[in-house]
């Protein structure tokens, strides 16, 4: 098994391996160099149509795609390899290699890149994959490439190419037909004696084969050396973990090699940078200054560069928004203001970038083989990225499904629908314009809002603190939950008591995006205490702050401070240019303090501060010190559970003595019930739904809006007149998924797990809602983490995500909502499901000697684990015992499926004895619930006859059917003659 550096070793291309051999100490500031190479770029064609066909399939068809496309760069390095090549990028479904003219000369490089790309049309030109072709070109070029090593924000570094041979290959590559290669003029200048080409009206030679006599007559291409074998050892741990992915970092650390990949919504933006020179004068210098920008505002927005591609066209960069570990519920509003920021930020350096952004499922994880592999996203989404980048003239296109998750917080402008390569339909466009101007809250604007259900007693409570306001009396309340539960609109509701009762409010909020920038919360509270929010400029802002301090002196030669928090930058006074570190910070919150004591002595006021999970550590410390000192103040904080590590000051503040909790917990179903009539603007509601959504939200507020309005958009429920009613023709609801913005939700708290609890979770999900530990730990894959699991299991009881359902000796945990193991299931791909499925299926195996109770759980994942023999002998074995409890309904569907597993078995006797067996089966619940004349007893039985008939068995098959198809079908059947 390869140890930990020889897995992140093969995420990096030999030269670089070479490179931190030599040297392991990590780059203090970027370098660059020059050598002269033969490059060889392997294009596939067909992939894009592979792509959107398999995207009908949904989650299962982008892992097919990447079954696909796996095994055939598994074989495409092998060959590169095999002909001492050096793979450098992947880039969707292309490969760029290098032959380094080092060890060989430069002819003897290019004869290398020549032979391989002869092997690669030989053995890969014509390939099968799903029913389509998949075929290839090749463009080969040489010379002098140059290399860079750059980056180092936040520990991450990029390894590129570029120079001459790139341009080279690009104009090869673009002028060779399907399953031909090519090389430029330079390159075939090299190697023209020892290989049969033809000159194209492009000036690039198509590769045609041998020259057997010249190449057999140079004994230099006969004896090539064999490459000395790749120097990778411990010491250059520190260096490779700096250019792999941190979320693929984190999970091989912990022993999850087979474990890297996931199927998840991703937002995925296409960079292209035009004209970016890597042959000038000072090139480094730019290209580095260039990409320590996009590393900075990817810092701020949580986004993971994925690739840095380089060719005739300029670079490209692919970045993902959602990828492990930094899953977000607003990642499509991320991307599109972090797209905002690199437009204006690089158009500064002199670049005209241009930047397409889709959103969608993709698969994240590694693609290529234990020899050499990277870290990619795959799916129709990044396929639509990457065209919507070629269409934007020199800004942002977005597509539908970025614009439906992020208009709330941009403004869009649509654009005329456009016609995209690879894609049959229009495809919608947006452009974005900026963030959506933050007007008064309807609380504050009066306007109305439907009315609130529920929460009598936390209202209540609530209420009587405003009136204890009103008299004097401070309090502190803290309202927790998990997100959805509805904190935000108990406290709009405790907004509209205030004004109805003439108590002023101050309202900030954390925000996810900003949370590392201090008192970001605060910024709202004071700049509505002083009304600068109304101020068209930042001049005029400062002087109104001079103006309201100028009385107080000892304040206003501290007035410098308030930078921080409302980014004035006013000029630092002798006193205020004296404080730095700790002291300025304990004189910005004392002055903080004063300001808001000065405001609350003329008039009370409530103080509300929302999503303080996402608060900065200065911000925390002054709600502590606004808690404890400041008076005839309300302060009412809502927050969701916090992770760990937990700020110092929440921990005191809980202490703190008159601070109240309020937990809000889920919404009875018959407030769930009254809550969505209202949200969908009916009198009432099936009771089939209701069940499904409290079933599914488990009292959830957001989570039940979304889902109802989810199935009102696809058409599951229809509103006429005020009445609801599920559409004719709907199948199972229980199957039907989460939209988007709930799966959004679970999958960022999935995401802030480590790796490991992470894993926990997903097996966990496999076994069930409810799920024992000794089970949990038995099926576990990774050896290693099994005696961790106690600490996993207890940090998930912390999250309130897997709350203990029975103690010592018989330990179980079970799943708080249904949605999180369904999220959960769902981020794993098929691959790793079949495979927990069939550790499961085993266990009971294993641990029971009596089955029979456990005939439909072994069904189930053996169905799951995609093993058919297996799965229809316990699907027959459940269905048996379905109909000796009369459960006629589940026989049916067991016994169904049962048949459907045996179309997939090959065509023998041994089938169709089991066929027939199975129809009889069937035939007792199917008479008993449809009748005797229904079509499905008809059709079951003429197919039981026809295999009788082709068995020979029609004695054995009269005596078990004729009594029901006697009715159906006349005598003729008794008839039958015997074989």
């Amino acid at each position: 098994m390869p140890t930990f550096v020889e897995n992140l070793a093969s995420f990096l291309p030999i030269r670089v391996l070479n490179c931190f051999a030599a040297d392991p100490t990590p780059l203090a500031s970027p370098a660059s160099g020059s050598f002269e190479a033969a490059v060889l770029f392997v294009d596939i064609s067909g992939f894009t149509a592979l792509t959107e066909r398999l995207a009908q399939k949904g989650s299962i068809g982008v892992e097919e795609l990447t079954t696909h496309l796996n095994a055939y760069f598994g074989q495409l390095i092998e060959l590169i390899i095999a002909h001492k090549g050096d793979i450098v990028k992947f880039a969707g479904d292309a490969m760029l290699a290098i032959w380094p003219a080092e060890s060989l000369s430069l002819d003897l490089a290019t004869y290398c890149a020549a032979q391989c790309a002869l092997a690669i049309l030989n053995d890969l030109g014509e390939y099968q994959a799903a029913n389509a072709q998949l075929r290839l070109h090749i463009g080969i070029g040489a010379g002098n490439l140059k290399e860079f090593y750059i980056g180092g924000t936040n520990g991450r570094w990029e390894y590129l190419v570029a120079g001459e041979p790139i341009g080279q290959v690009a104009l090869a590559e673009t002028a060779v037909g399907i399953g031909e290669a090519c090389l430029s003029l330079t390159a075939w200048e090299l190697i023209k004696d020892q290989f049969v080409g033809q000159l194209l009206a492009s000036n690039v030679v198509r590769l045609e084969g041998f020259n057997l006599l010249k190449s057999v007559a140079d004994r230099r291409f006969l004896n090539l050396v064999e490459s000395a074998p790749i120097a990778i050892y411990d010491q250059m741990q520190e260096r490779l973990e700096r250019y792999v992915s941190l979320g693929v970092l984190q999970r091989l650390k912990v022993g999850q090699t087979d474990w890297l990949g996931d199927l998840r919504r991703v937002t995925v933006m296409f960079l292209n940078l035009p004209g970016m020179d890597y042959d000038a004068e000072g090139a480094l210098d730019f290209i580095s200054t260039t990409l320590n920008a996009i590393q900075n505002i990817l810092q701020v927005y949580e986004g993971t560069l994925n690739k840095f591609l380089v060719d005739d066209k300029g670079s490209t960069l692919v970045i993902g928004f959602g990828l492990p570990p930094f899953a977000h519920e607003d990642d499509s509003v991320r991307c599109v203001m972090a797209g905002m920021a690199l437009l204006e930020n690089l158009r500064s350096l002199g670049l005209q970038p241009k930047i397409g952004i889709a959103t969608g499922t993709c698969y994240s994880g590694v693609i290529g083989s234990e020899q050499r592999r990277e870290y990619t996203i795959i799916g129709a989404v990044v396929n639509l990225a990457a065209r919507l980048m070629q269409a934007a003239k020199d800004g942002i296109l977005c597509d539908e499904g970025t614009f439906e998750f992020a208009k709330e917080r941009i403004e869009f402008e649509s654009l005329t629908p456009i016609k995209v390569k690879g894609i049959e339909e229009v495809v919608q466009v947006f452009c974005p314009l900026g963030e959506v101007r933050k007007d008064l809250p309807w609380w504050m604007a009066g306007k109305t809002e439907k009315s609130m259900v529920g929460r009598e007693k936390e209202r209540l409570l609530l209420g009587n603190k405003l009136e204890q306001l009103k008299a004097g009396v401070s309090g502190v309340v803290m309202i927790c939950g998990e997100a959805g539960i509805g904190k935000s609109c108990l406290i709009e509701n405790l907004l509209l008591q205030a004004q109805e009762l003439g108590v002023g409010s101050l309202v900030g909020a954390g925000d996810a995006i900003a949370r590392s920038k201090p008192y970001h919360a605060w910024n709202a509270v004071f700049s509505h205490l002083w009304d600068l929010s109304f101020l068209p400029d930042l001049e005029t802002k400062k002087r109104q702050v001079l103006d309201l301090l100028e009385d107080e002196p000892q304040w206003l030669e501290k007035a410098a401070l308030l930078n921080g928090v409302l980014g004035l930058d006013l000029p630092d006074t002798e006193v205020s240019a004296g404080l730095v570190g700790q002291p300025r910070a304990e004189a910005t919150r004392d002055l903080l303090v004063q300001l808001l004591q000065d405001s609350v002595n003329r008039s009370p006021k409530l103080l509300v501060l929302e999503d303080a999970h996402w608060l900065d550590s200065s911000s925390w410390a002054l709600i502590l010190a606004v808690a404890q000192k400041v008076k005839r103040l309300l302060l009412v904080i809502g927050t969701r559970p916090l992770g760990e590590p937990m700020p110092e000051e929440y921990d005191r503040l809980l202490t703190t003595e008159g601070v109240e909790q309020l937990h809000l917990e889920a919404m009875p179903a018959t407030d769930t019930r009254l809550f969505l009539s209202q949200r969908l603007g009916v009198k009432s509601l099936p009771d089939r739904l209701v069940e499904l959504i409290e079933k599914k939200t488990e009292g959830n507020p957001f989570f039940s809006e979304e889902l109802a309005y989810g199935l009102r958009e696809a058409g599951v429920i229809e509103i006429h007149d005020g009445e609801c009613r599920i559409a004719a023709g709907v199948g199972n609801l229980s199957e039907l998924n989460f939209p988007a913005t709930v799966q959004g939700v679970i999958a960022s708290r999935i995401d802030r797990l480590s790796p490991s609890e992470q894993l926990t979770l997903k097996v966990a999900s496999v076994i069930g809602r409810s799920f024992g530990f000794q089970l949990l730990r038995d099926i576990h894959p990774i050896e290693d983490d099994k005696p961790e699991l106690p600490n996993y299991l207890m940090k998930l009881q912390r999250f309130d995500l897997t709350p203990m359902e029975t103690p010592e000796p018989d330990l179980g945990y079970m799943f708080k909502h249904i949605i999180t193991q369904e999220v959960a299931y769902g981020l794993m791909l098929y691959s790793q499901r079949r495979q927990v499925h069939e550790f499961l299926a085993l266990w009971y195996e294993r641990s029971y000697e009596e089955l029979s109770g456990f005939y439909a759980i072994l069904a189930h994942h053996w169905s799951k684990a995609r093993v058919a023999e297996k799965a229809i002998f316990y699907l027959e074995k459940a269905g048996e015992q379905a109909v000796r409890v009369h459960a006629l309904r589940e026989a049916v569907q067991l016994f169904t499926e049962a048949l459907e597993w045996l179309e997939t078995l090959p065509d023998t006797v041994e089938r169709k004895e089991q066929e027939l067996r199975l129809h009889i089966a069937l035939g007792a619940p199917l008479t008993a619930i449809k009748g005797y004349g229904s079509p499905e007893l008809i059709n079951t039985f003429t197919r039981a006859r026809e295999l009788a008939q082709e068995l020979g068995e029609t004695a054995n098959f009269s005596p078990c059917c004729g009594g029901y198809l006697q009715p159906i079908l006349g005598k003729e059947i008794q008839k039958q003659p015997e074989n």
